[in-house]
């Protein structure tokens, strides 16, 4: 009797786990997939993308430039502020 009742407890219940234990891994198994090809268009795309930013030296010699442009609008700007 203890028999057949573990049987209808036990057996619906490694069932319901295997079936929730296969679809969980179902899912992860998609997500994985999913960041595969997530990792070749990266594996694409990022080399162009380091070729086309710019060095820190072209950066310094922007940066240079733009303070120069800066501190000439700042001079002119306080020339004009005195002018009657």
């Amino acid at each position: 009797m203890a028999e057949v009742l573990a049987t209808m407890v036990v057996g619906p219940l490694v069932s319901m786990v295997k079936e929730k234990a296969s679809s969980h891994l179902l899912d992860q198994y998609k997500v994985m997939e999913g960041m595969e090809e997530q990792h070749k268009l990266l594996k694409r795309k990022l080399p162009a993308v380091w070729a086309s930013s710019p060095t820190p030296r072209s950066r310094q010699r922007k940066t240079e430039r733009g303070e120069a442009w800066l501190e000439e609008l700042r001079t002119v700007a306080y020339k004009s502020e005195r002018c009657p």
